[in-house]
């Protein structure tokens, strides 16, 4: 009997966690933290965090060129010390299928190279997958925006 009653509060127990940890607007939290950290892992040259919100395969497309994370990491490298950029996204939209998400958005860049300054907008999609528990960026597709009509 005594085993039967901790093989049903076993059972309880990972039904109730797997529960609580399906919860979309939580996984969408945790997917949205991880796209944050590879922007600001890039505004911080900080190429550990852009690693880390990464699978081992992660590809940008941008504008017609393929990049890996370290691809990316070589190109901004040159540029410590000699620029700055900040990133605003705007129409963001979340979604969520079992252990993918992908996300959409307007990416709007204001950057400042050896003191000049640079605006840059793309339209982007990221796609996520989660790997042993832990969200992470497996795509990132980035194409140059085209001006709106209101600018």
């Amino acid at each position: 009997m005594k085993k039967i009653l901790i093989g049903l509060f076993v059972i309880i127990f990972v039904v109730c966690s797997s529960l609580s940890s399906a919860n979309p607007q939580i996984e969408l939290a945790k997917v949205e933290k991880v796209f944050q950290s590879y922007f600001d892992g890039i505004k911080k040259y900080d190429y550990q965090a852009m690693r880390q919100a990464c699978t081992s395969d992660y590809l940008l497309f941008e504008d017609g060129v393929v990049w890996t994370v370290e691809d990316h990491i070589k190109f901004l490298k040159p540029l410590e010390g000699k620029a700055s950029i900040t990133y605003t996204f705007i129409d963001v939209k979340k979604h969520i299928e079992g252990s993918v998400a992908w996300m959409t958005h307007r990416n709007i860049a204001e950057a400042v190279f050896d003191g000049k300054p640079a605006h840059f907008e793309w339209i982007e999609s990221a796609i996520f997958k989660r790997e042993n528990g832990v969200w992470k960026m497996a795509l990132l597709h980035s194409t140059t925006a085209k001006p709106t009509q209101n600018q």
